[in-house]
């Protein structure tokens, strides 16, 4: 995803949902959905020579693919669920009510 207009990601969630490894730009909500080098990649907007590289990489270590899959599968379970979601924000309001 090398959108530069991307507001949420969306696509990114959903396929990180299905196991696909994630190349995105640092650009927008982005960076919130994907853990560089741990679920996926951020790379540098309007980069072409790191996203070359990027895909090239994954496409030459398999075992880093499968564990970037696995992660992306784990963190969209936990923060992008309608679970994941609410429990979020429950820490939001819990932090809040904590400064009052």
């Amino acid at each position: 995803m090398v959108s530069t207009g991307e507001g949420f990601g969306l696509a990114v969630a959903e396929a990180m949902a299905c196991g696909a490894v994630p190349i995105a730009d640092r650009s927008g909500a982005l960076p919130e959905i994907v853990e560089d080098g741990v679920s996926g990649l951020l790379i540098p907007e309007r980069d072409a020579v790191a996203l070359a590289d990027s895909i090239q990489m994954l496409i030459q270590d398999e075992a880093r693919r499968r564990l970037f899959a696995a992660n992306g599968i784990d963190r969209v379970r936990r923060l992008f669920t309608a679970e994941g979601s609410t429990a979020g924000v429950v820490r939001v309001y819990e932090s809040m009510w904590a400064g009052f």
